[in-house]
């Protein structure tokens, strides 16, 4: 039995079901990138702004990595990013003037985020700079995922196309996986009308030496060895190892789509779809 305090299930109950319509969407990380212009003094520092959190003085360096890092520490130490919560990256950037990309990630991922806003520079004095400046621009939007907060194992139903989706990733990054058994359907589908209709014996004893001392069904006297000439024996050996292999491929898919249908079934009954 569920227990539900303040909207939460917090002890047993099967992972949420949602639904809407048209298939779930994983999201997108956002991307920005910040671009330090003109001329900063050695010594100055710069601010940014995240959904109305500043951070504390960020240290500008002319070494390209440590001003990565500086702003990186920056927006982790800011209570609504979090360690983790970013990735910083040089992007074309000479002697800390150029370009930083941020990504939001992990608990800041899979969403559309706030702009960041850049401050002046300052020296170390405090004076306003008259050579730095900073400017951030969104370069790769966010998409917020759908059921973004719900467990791996939750359950999205399509309801226009009628097709059930799995979260096989985690609650701040679902990766919806449909569970849809037709498109296996019609791979084995495809597989079964490539096996002959007649019944295949076992190809793995026909070699080259058996059919070479084969003689045709009452081949005897003037006729014995006439499989080796007139009836083309290495014709007929090639056209047996090109069965063979063709056989063997039909195997190894109808193996691989086994192996689909049966991680699909445990999928389904991890989501309380299928008992088993």
């Amino acid at each position: 039995m569920s227990v539900i305090t303040g909207g939460t299930i917090i002890e047993g109950g099967s992972p949420p079901r949602l639904g809407g319509a048209g298939a779930p969407v994983n999201g997108t990380d956002e991307i920005q990138t910040i671009t330090i212009g003109g001329a900063p003094e050695a010594g100055s520092t710069f601010r940014l702004t995240y959904d109305g959190w500043r951070t504390a003085a960020i240290a500008w360096s002319a070494t390209n990595n440590t001003l990565r890092d500086n702003v990186d520490a920056a927006l982790e130490a800011l209570p609504n990013i979090g360690s983790g919560g970013v990735t910083t990256a040089v992007g074309t950037m000479t002697l800390g003037v150029g370009t930083l990309t941020v990504t939001f990630v992990a608990q800041n991922g899979k969403r559309d985020v706030a702009l960041m806003v850049g401050s002046e520079f300052l020296q170390s004095t405090g004076a306003a700079s008259a050579s730095g400046t900073v400017a951030v621009a969104t370069t790769t939007p966010g998409v917020d995922a759908t059921g973004r907060g719900t467990a791996a194992g939750s359950v999205y139903y399509d309801r226009t196309n009628g097709v059930m989706y799995m979260n096989t990733g985690t609650a701040v990054a679902p990766t919806w996986v449909s569970t849809d058994v037709s498109g296996i359907n019609t791979e084995l589908t495809t597989l079964a009308s490539a096996v002959p209709t007649a019944a295949v014996a076992d190809l793995g004893a026909v070699t080259s030496a058996a059919v070479a001392g084969t003689t045709p069904a009452g081949g005897t006297g003037a006729t014995a060895g006439a499989y080796d000439t007139a009836n083309n024996r290495d014709a007929l050996i090639a056209t047996v190892a090109e069965m063979k292999v063709t056989v063997n491929a039909i195997r190894v898919d109808l193996a691989a789509d086994r192996a689909k249908l049966n991680d699909l079934l445990a999928k389904l009954r991890t989501a309380g779809i299928v008992t088993p």
